[in-house]
């Protein structure tokens, strides 16, 4: 949002005549390219890159494992089962 008022603030810089119009143009035609290549930029082309490379990573740390065919959807957090003590009644207390 603020990089769509900067490039519409400094629009009308590209559009200007007049005295020293070629300095105030050329101004405005950096301001406006820079702030419009800069925001497509950062909205699509780094996230689109960062996931190519997370893709990538974790492609290849399955294959590290040797799970070539796992399936993505797979759940690999282990499941916690409670602990129980000896005796069998969970909380490690002998009843005497």
């Amino acid at each position: 949002m603020t990089s769509v008022a900067t490039v519409a603030g400094h629009f009308p810089l590209t559009l200007v005549s007049g005295a020293g119009a070629a300095a105030r143009n050329s101004i405005g035609l950096v301001l406006v390219g820079g702030m419009t290549i800069g925001t497509i930029f950062t909205l699509f082309i780094v996230p689109s890159l960062y996931m190519l490379i997370a893709k990538e990573h974790h492609e290849k740390s399955l294959m590290d494992v040797g799970w070539e065919d796992a399936p993505e959807d797979v759940d690999l957090t282990p499941e916690f089962e409670p602990a129980l003590a000896p005796d069998g009644n969970g909380n490690a207390w002998k009843q005497g």
